[in-house]
């Protein structure tokens, strides 16, 4: 679990180490449990998972929060009918941002 390591490590090295959480797991299992709500959220997984995982989080997304989708043009028969959900939100600024030639991110925040 290399990743997971270096995510704890990179928290660890700011200012914001006491006011994070990092949660580690299958999201779509987890998400139901938790009881605050979230100021940021980072989400790389299942690109198909990605409108159900939006669906467990939206109504829990503190005003303010952001959230961002991964790797969102790198697989796009996996990705378009969330991005055509997304496409249609309101109370949300979305930014689509490319990366490079062939990835980019999904940068939505909460208003």
């Amino acid at each position: 679990m290399p990743s997971f390591n270096a995510a704890v490590k990179n928290i660890k090295e700011t200012d914001f180490a006491g006011n994070v959480s990092l949660i580690f797991g299958n999201a779509l299992d987890i998400i139901p449990g938790i009881k605050q709500k979230f100021d940021f959220v980072f989400v790389d997984g299942e690109k198909r998972s990605y409108g159900k995982f939006w669906e467990l989080i939206q109504n829990r997304l503190n005003k303010k929060a952001i959230i961002v989708f991964d790797d969102i043009y790198s697989l796009p028969e996996k990705t378009a009918d969330f991005i055509k959900q997304i496409k249609k939100l309101k109370g949300f600024d979305t930014i689509f941002m490319p990366m490079d030639d062939k990835d980019g991110i999904l940068l939505i925040y909460k208003y």
